[in-house]
């Protein structure tokens, strides 16, 4: 609890005096950055990212307000409804994202677009598996799952976000768990995670970004040889043929399975936040004018292998779905550049 507290005094300490940075240099900055992209980028991409990150600021400091608030009157009730005070949580996480996502595309002007695939969220909790490429992803998933399927998801994240202060107060009272990624001990940290399988009703349900990290070619050799050193072949043949996606990491998955075999299986890919994973490309403008694609699918529980072996093939053999739509959409792009190009 100390440390949980004093991680938020520096957090939320940061975000104030960040935010009070940003109104009073306003002006100069906002007239300055206009100037700059005047003469460089009529797409005013550095005066975007700025109001875009000045937005971002008030709305955790809003959010950070809006729990305190709703912290005080939870206690404050008679009963201490705890049923009650995640309902009002949930809402708030909802709120959060509506509101964010909303500016983000307007701001930037970009478009957004999902498929789904033919089996449909159905009686059943499921596990949902995302790909990763920068911060974005959270929103997007909940986004997709939340404000437009009105589903309650418990994530799994890094531990690093919870200097995140409206991640971390909300994040904590939500059914979340936030791995240590540098823990020796991945077992605890898996089966840390499998003990969010449990009591799940329909409508509800666990994600996490299996290939736990942005992808990169140096991580993809990394992740391709410690396939070799296992003398995983059957894994490391498919993995080989990986081109814009790591090969997932099955451990958290397997216990969550485990814990609760009743888990329908669903996968999200999706394209166009690829540009957003530095500051240089988000200021740089990469993101102006992009369209966000995204694919959901699943299968149902009992198209999901049991056996340890098997079960690790299917997902690879899955996951490989994940990056023939990265190809397919980069393809398409490219082919519709080289249309406006001609």
């Amino acid at each position: 609890m100390l440390r949980t507290w004093q991680r938020r005094c520096i957090s939320i300490g940061i975000l104030c005096s960040t935010t009070a940075g940003m109104i009073v240099l306003f002006l100069p900055a906002v007239c300055i950055l206009f100037l700059a992209d005047l003469a460089r980028d009529r797409r005013f991409p550095r005066l975007r990212a700025y109001l875009l990150i000045l937005f971002y600021c008030f709305w955790e400091l809003l959010g950070v307000t809006a729990a305190f608030l709703v912290w005080a009157v939870h206690k404050s009730l008679p009963g201490k409804d705890q049923g009650r005070f995640l309902y009002w949580n949930y809402a708030l996480q909802q709120l959060w994202v509506y509101g964010f996502a909303r500016v983000g595309l307007f701001l930037f002007s970009m478009t957004f677009r999902v498929e789904t695939g033919e089996y449909a969220f159905g009686d059943r909790p499921i596990l949902l598996l995302v790909r990763h490429t920068s911060l974005a992803d959270t929103i997007l998933a909940t986004y997709l799952m939340r404000i437009q399927r009105n589903f309650r998801l418990r994530y799994v994240m890094k531990r690093e976000l919870l200097w995140d202060p409206c991640l971390d107060i909300v994040g904590n009272r939500l059914p979340n768990y936030f791995v240590d990624r540098n823990s020796a001990d991945t077992r605890q940290e898996a089966e840390s995670i499998a003990v969010l399988a449990d009591d799940l009703q329909a409508g509800e349900g666990v994600i996490l970004w299996p290939e736990s990290t942005r992808f990169s070619a140096e991580k993809r050799a990394r992740a391709l040889e410690r396939l070799r050193e296992r003398g995983d072949a059957d894994l490391l043949k498919i993995a080989t043929g990986l081109q814009y996606v790591l090969p997932p990491r099955l451990l958290g998955v397997s216990c969550l399975l485990e814990r609760n075999p009743d888990l329908d299986v669903f996968f999200c890919a999706h394209t166009g936040f690829e540009n957003a994973a530095s500051f240089k490309d988000f200021f740089g403008g990469a993101m102006i004018g992009r369209e966000i694609r995204a694919r959901l699918w699943g299968y149902p529980a009992g198209e999901v292998p049991r056996e340890r072996e098997s079960q690790q093939k299917w997902f690879f053999e899955t996951w490989r779905q994940v990056d023939d739509f990265v190809r397919s959409t980069k393809e398409v792009a490219a082919c519709g550049s080289e249309q406006k190009d001609l």
